[in-house]
């Protein structure tokens, strides 16, 4: 599933880095499903990542009782806090889906539509 930012109805949010479509929500998706895609989740981590964010490349995780960002390519905590368990998996996770990862970051950063990232094959 991909969420389109593109074109000339995309309006950047002053200050946030983030990209909002008017009228171009789906039903069922909230505002921050559109301007912060959904790009993975497992074992109740959820993975976002901004549109025009700002650098070092990076990924948003949320849990239950956390909240991190990771840098890519290397899955350096950033900000927040994770869990051991959790952290060790998000690291080997990123490194074996650095590619998609960079990739998705890329499209972000041009507005374009994003793509859903595998899931680790190991859970939390």
């Amino acid at each position: 599933m991909a969420v389109d930012c593109r074109g000339r109805n995309a309006r950047h949010r002053q200050g946030t880095g983030l990209v909002a479509v008017p009228g171009k929500f789906q039903e069922g998706k909230s505002e921050v499903d559109v301007v912060m895609p959904l790009i993975c989740k497992f074992s109740g981590v959820k993975v976002y990542m901004y549109y025009q964010d700002h650098l070092p490349p990076h990924i948003h995780l949320r849990g239950t009782d956390f909240k991190a960002v990771v840098s890519l390519p290397d899955g350096k905590l950033l900000a927040g806090l994770l869990p051991r368990g959790v952290k060790a998996t998000v690291t080997a996770w990123i490194k074996s889906e650095a590619k998609a990862l960079m990739e998705n970051w890329r499209r972000a950063q041009a507005g374009e539509p994003l793509s859903r990232v595998n899931p680790p094959e190991k859970g939390v």
